[in-house]
């Protein structure tokens, strides 16, 4: 079943902002939970290639960050 544009049950999201924070609460952590999707918690973004083994361990469907976050993962090799 897709619910918009998510597919239950095939979503993968890299959460790598804290779950106190709303977005990463509301937009993946709710979210993912409703379409049955998979979470996979970053424990620390810093540096950005912290990230890495994540993109590579897993098939990650979303990822929502902040501009500083995203700034950072540009430069990075």
């Amino acid at each position: 079943m897709t619910t918009g544009l998510l597919q239950e049950g095939n979503e993968v999201a890299l959460v790598a902002l804290p779950l106190y924070h709303i977005t990463a609460f509301s937009l993946i952590f709710i979210s993912g939970l409703t379409v049955g999707g998979h979470g996979i918690l970053a424990p620390s973004p810093r540096p950005p290639s912290n990230l890495k083994a994540a993109f590579e361990k897993y098939r990650i469907t979303w990822f929502t960050g902040i501009n500083t976050l995203f700034a950072a993962l540009m430069v990075e090799p």
